[in-house]
């Protein structure tokens, strides 16, 4: 896909969401700095390969314009599915469980909950 005449401004935005990640986890550093963007229409919010963070441009403007937190939370949170390998792990025959099992673990990691935050155990526990 053709980048927009926009993609300086969102940009600007994940540079600055970055930069801000950047000061509360300075050791995230560098990772946080690896990651290239990527306009999508193939996406409502935002995901990532590991490499590339595809992103929706309305969902971009919308949620920055709302809090930038926001977005600081996201890109953590794409983050840590990367560091903890959720990406590449084979996954179990329901993926549609699997992905939600490592969605609530990352939550429950950055949000500092004190349950549990294994993907396997909570798929494990929630049979669907």
């Amino acid at each position: 896909m053709k980048p927009s005449d926009d993609f300086s401004l969102y940009q600007k935005i994940w540079d600055f969401t970055r930069e801000q990640l950047s000061v509360k986890y300075p050791f995230f550093r560098k990772l946080l700095w690896n990651f290239s963007f990527e306009e999508s229409e193939d996406t409502k919010s935002a995901g990532t390969d590991g490499k590339i963070i595809y992103f929706n441009p309305d969902f971009l403007l919308k949620s920055f314009q709302e809090s930038s937190t926001k977005l600081e939370e996201l890109f953590l949170h794409m983050l840590y599915h990367c560091l903890f390998l959720h990406l590449i792990l084979e996954i179990p025959s329901d993926a549609q469980r699997w992905n939600q099992a490592c969605d609530l673990a990352v939550y429950r990691l950055i949000h500092h909950e004190k349950k549990e935050y294994r993907p396997a155990i909570l798929y494990s526990q929630n049979p669907g």
